[in-house]
């Protein structure tokens, strides 16, 4: 019973800083940056593990103000043949690029896994995940980040 009210628990806050974000009334221009990071790239038979940042130019709060952060973490676990994904952790830290301390950290044992809508995000990386063994030697090196003229953001 214990672990069902966790897990309840759990899952609760993640859709809500999920929708929060979503209806926070910063506009989506604060976005400097959303990237996967392939060097936490793990694959083991058809799942995948790897973590995604989003970074914001200023400091941004979820609904009423709460946790000033500037960056977003999440954890994804894909489910490759499944076409299906679960966020396992998720954290808010106060520096860009995931950088910086941590003002708020959740994770999931065992998360759900939802389908992968079309033309989202999650549908992208899926794609991009899967079709790797492992990711290219190049994704595996630090990298500067990509400036905002570039057509990469576009």
């Amino acid at each position: 019973m214990r672990y069902l009210f966790n897990w309840l628990v759990a899952t609760v806050l993640a859709l809500g800083v999920l929708s929060a974000h979503a209806a926070s009334s910063q506009p989506e221009a604060d976005t400097q940056v959303a990237a996967v990071d392939w060097k936490s790239f793990e694959r083991k038979a058809d799942r995948i593990t790897l973590w995604m940042t989003q970074s914001y130019d200023e400091t941004v709060t979820l609904a009423h103000g709460y946790y000033p952060h500037r960056s977003l973490r999440m954890q994804y676990l894909i489910a490759c043949s499944e076409r299906t994904y679960a966020i396992a952790q998720w954290l808010l830290t106060d520096a860009a690029n995931g950088a910086g301390q941590v003002v708020w950290h959740a994770s999931l044992e065992d998360p759900p896994f939802l389908p992968i809508a079309a033309g989202s995000f999650e549908g992208a990386v899926l794609h991009a995940a899967c079709s790797l063994e492992a990711p290219p030697e190049l994704a595996k090196r630090s990298a500067p980040p990509v400036p905002d003229s570039s057509p990469l953001l576009n």
